[in-house]
Parts: structure tokens; C-alpha cells; sequence
């Protein structure tokens, strides 16, 4: 027999860290609501592990670069839409000199600006000294979100039911750990919020003290061993069978471990979390978001890399849905940051048919394909650097 008494001290420790988060929890949602005003920048919306997967691939191409190759370098960051909008091979094979000839796909699930800007540190501290960098963004991205971790999801079999009857078992499965937390999200509506928040200030502490040390991305990551090619978030597998082939070089499918998308994404291509977007009010040139675009564009001038912006394409429900005040807040913080200095910004929004997108903002291959085509063709029209 097991003598339970000697787990005593365990059960005391772990009742008395429920009781404190069920306290900073309730004292959370009973002074603001449930709405984290008490984060100077919003949520994070990043998904988890995501800073490792970019950081492998930073630390793969200064592992390759060094063993020789093509040394004039692109890089094009931004969230997930970035790696289903933009071909690095497409762009490689440009001809143009004007454009560089190796190129970096850099995406993170979810990144707001906020999140990007972690990564840009982690780009831009490395060895890697690309000639261009592509910020990949969406206007929404500005937009402060209050609500993307909040833990008010009830009781409720209706959605688990509803995507059992449908056929679609990821669906329903997300569903279903969705709605056995809501017991728990009663006593601990807090619980999501504080945990990611507190792995993302370890994640940058860790990042910017070894920063201090003069240690880069390829001290923190083991290196990507095939850190050009991008992997998919959505895998073209309905195209490929029509076409009797397999992805172009230099893509395929990403793993749900490279994901690590979790149960905030009902389905792979289900509606995410409400991440503000849709808010005019969230929408500031002083908010965190703004402030970290200019922060990523003054830190890479200071290294004498050049700089574009690229408005990532999206569905016409999408834009619809992007109040006006989005793309007038991106206006007004580039103008009051840089003046006439500001850099271009590449508008690709309306550059492809609705029909070739996965979702809202993920592009199909043919969409990849058109897409980067107009990033080339807007790349050559680019005045040369000053």
C-alpha cells in the first residue's frame, strides 16, 4: 500500500498555487472586467513555440551560409500568411539585381507586430545581415487585442455535437477541449492569459540577455537543417492530386508538432479567436503594435539593411471586415516615425482572386504563385536605396 501522507506536501503546494490563481484571476476580472488593460500591449496572439521555430531557421541559414553559397540575402518576416503568400524560389528567380538572390522565409502562427518585433530582435541580433528585409503584415495587426486569451468559454456540447454530425473530427475534438474547460474556466478565468504572458517575458528576457552577451539566435536554436524551404500551413493536397505532383521545391507541408496550433483554432481552417481586428477603437499610433513596426524598421536601418513593408493579400470578406481607421493608423505612424523617409509599402491586398485562398488569408498555391509574382513586379519598380 501507498502511504498518501507522503504526498501531503505536493497536494499543500499545488492547492495553494490554485488558490492564488483563482485569486489574481477573480481580482483580475472583478476590477477590469476580464479584459487585460493591465498589459500595455494587449495579448500576445502568437502561438506557442513559435520563436523556437523561427530561430532554428535563423541560426540553419547562418549554419549554411558559412559552409558557402549565395550570400545576398533577403529575408521576409510576419505571421503565418507570410510563408502561404510568398515563393522564396519564385523570388530568387527573378533575374533582377535589384532583388536579392537567396531569400529567408520567416513566419510566425498568430504574430501580432508586438510578437514580430520579438522575432526582428532575434533576426537582427543574429550573424545574418540581409541586403532587404520584407516586413509581411496585415493592417489588422495594429489592432490591440484585449480578448484573444481570455478564458470565457462555458459549458456548452452544442459546437462538439454540432461538428460530430458533420463529419469533422479535429473540429469536434477541439470543440470538446474547449468545452471541459469550462469548469475550470470558472474558477481560473485568468489562467490562459497569465501563463502565455509570463512564457513570453521568459522568452524575451532569455533573448535579450544572451543579446547582452553578444550571443545571437544560433547560442539559443539548433540550427534548421533545411532552413529555406517553406513549410506550409495549409498542404495544396486537393491541387497536387489534380496535377498529378507533388508541391514545387522549396515547399511542403508543415507538421501539427510545427504548428502547435492548440485548441484555440477550431478546425486548421476554422475562424481563430477574435483578435480585435474588426475594432476601430483598437486601432492607435501610440499603441504597442505601432510602436513596435517602427522599432523593427529603425533597428534594421541601424544595421544598414533596407526595408518595405508588404500588405499581405486577403479576401474581400476580409477587407470588408478591416475598418478604415487600420490602414490610417499604418499612414499615420509611418508618417509621423520617418516623414518622407518612410519606407515603400507594397500593397498586395487585392492581388489575387478570392477563389485562391484557402481561408480568408492563406492563398492556395495558384495564389502563392500570383502573389509573389506582383511582389516581384512591385520590387523592380522600387526606387534604388538612398
Amino acid at each position: 500500500m501507498y502511504d498518501l501522507t507522503r504526498f501531503r506536501g505536493v497536494a499543500v503546494a499545488a492547492v495553494a498555487v490554485a488558490v492564488a490563481m483563482a485569486g489574481c484571476s477573480l481580482a483580475a476580472r472583478g476590477a477590469l472586467g476580464g479584459r487585460p488593460s493591465w498589459l500595455s500591449g494587449g495579448d500576445s496572439t502568437m502561438e506557442g513555440g513559435q520563436d523556437a521555430v523561427v530561430g532554428r531557421r535563423i541560426s540553419g541559414a547562418i549554419a549554411a551560409l558559412r559552409r558557402g553559397g549565395q550570400s545576398d540575402l533577403g529575408v521576409v518576416l510576419g505571421a503565418s500568411a507570410v510563408g502561404m503568400a510568398v515563393e522564396p524560389r519564385r523570388l530568387e528567380s527573378s533575374g533582377d539585381p535589384r532583388i536579392p538572390g537567396r531569400w529567408l522565409s520567416l513566419y510566425a502562427n498568430g504574430a501580432n507586430l508586438g510578437d514580430l518585433r520579438g522575432l526582428a530582435e532575434l533576426l537582427l541580433g543574429s550573424g545574418l545581415r540581409p541586403r532587404l528585409l520584407l516586413l509581411g503584415i496585415h493592417p489588422g495587426l495594429l489592432a490591440r487585442s484585449d480578448d484573444y486569451l481570455s478564458d470565457d468559454e462555458g459549458f456548452d456540447p452544442g459546437p462538439t455535437l454540432q461538428a460530430l454530425r458533420s463529419g469533422r473530427v479535429r473540429d469536434a475534438r477541439d470543440e470538446f477541449l474547449l468545452m471541459m474547460a469550462g469548469p475550470l474556466n470558472a474558477a481560473f478565468p485568468q489562467r490562459t492569459r497569465i501563463g502565455h504572458t509570463s512564457r513570453v517575458l521568459v522568452i524575451a528576457a532569455k533573448r535579450r540577455m544572451f543579446a547582452r552577451l553578444g550571443l545571437g539566435a544560433e547560442s539559443i536554436y539548433a540550427p534548421d537543417p533545411d532552413p529555406w524551404t517553406v513549410r506550409l500551413l495549409f498542404a495544396d493536397q486537393d491541387e497536387a492530386e489534380e496535377a498529378g505532383a507533388a508541391e514545387p521545391r522549396g515547399t511542403k507541408a508543415a507538421s501539427v508538432r510545427e504548428l502547435n496550433e492548440g485548441v484555440r483554432v477550431q478546425g486548421l481552417r476554422g475562424a481563430v479567436r477574435d483578435k480585435g481586428w474588426g475594432d476601430p477603437a483598437n486601432y492607435s499610433v501610440d499603441g504597442y503594435n505601432a510602436r513596435s513596426l517602427v522599432a523593427m524598421i529603425r533597428m534594421a536601418r541601424g544595421r544598414g539593411i533596407e526595408t518595405a513593408i508588404v500588405l499581405l493579400p486577403e479576401a474581400g470578406a476580409m477587407r470588408a471586415s478591416i475598418p478604415a481607421e487600420a490602414m490610417q493608423c499604418l499612414d499615420a505612424v509611418l508618417r509621423d516615425a520617418f516623414g518622407d523617409g518612410a519606407p515603400p509599402v507594397i500593397d498586395l491586398r487585392a492581388a489575387i482572386r478570392d477563389d485562391e485562398f484557402h481561408d480568408t488569408i492563406h492563398p492556395k498555391r495558384a495564389g502563392r504563385r500570383d502573389a509573389t509574382a506582383a511582389l516581384v513586379a512591385a520590387l523592380r519598380a522600387l526606387p534604388s536605396p538612398r
